[in-house]
């Protein structure tokens, strides 16, 4: 049997995988992904982000709450593991102080968001799941190591939440 024709396939896939770069716009953001809390790089994100409006801890999660600026920062395990841009309004925030970037906004719709980052390598829609109620539709975008999944208004003429986070466990974390 001759394999040497199935990886010869898929080795594009990967490498057209791993060359993709996050878009410059979200370059500000993504630089502090991975990175431990207490560094200076993160020090500085947090002085501009302003007072902290609450924290909040779950088992090896913390959750540090910007409601005016409209960002929440999730700490795993002493990294940055997550940053949520809000829309105005949503779970109480105002919106992300800085806009979003690739031109996008909240008020852009899925294929405005799709013309500006292109492809989502998997989308969700809005579905009822058990227990927790009903999810918004979603495009994730990968890039190496991290993501950036942006949430819509169920009707798909706004975003609504866009999240950025690190696909890699840190030491220390669970399963």
């Amino acid at each position: 049997m001759d394999l040497s024709r199935g990886v010869l396939m898929f080795i594009p896939v990967v490498h057209e995988m791993r060359s993709r770069s996050v878009p410059d716009g979200f370059l500000y953001l993504t630089s502090i992904l991975g990175r431990a809390f207490s560094s200076q790089e993160v020090a500085g994100f947090l002085l501009e982000m302003g007072g902290v409006s609450e924290v909040s801890t779950v088992e090896d999660r913390t959750y540090y709450v910007f409601k005016r600026r409209g960002i929440d920062v999730d700490v795993e395990n002493g990294r940055v593991a997550a940053l949520f841009l809000f829309s105005e309004g949503l779970a109480g925030h105002s919106a992300f102080f800085k806009g979003l970037p690739e031109g996008l906004s909240f008020s852009s719709d899925r294929e405005a968001v799709r013309r500006a980052m292109g492809k989502p390598d998997s989308a969700r829609e809005g579905e009822e799941i058990p227990f927790y109620g009903f999810s918004l539709p979603s495009d994730k975008y990968v890039y190496g190591d991290c993501a950036i999944v942006v949430e819509y208004a169920a009707d798909l003429l706004s975003v609504s939440m866009v999240t950025l986070q690190v696909l890699t466990q840190f030491p220390g974390a669970g399963p």
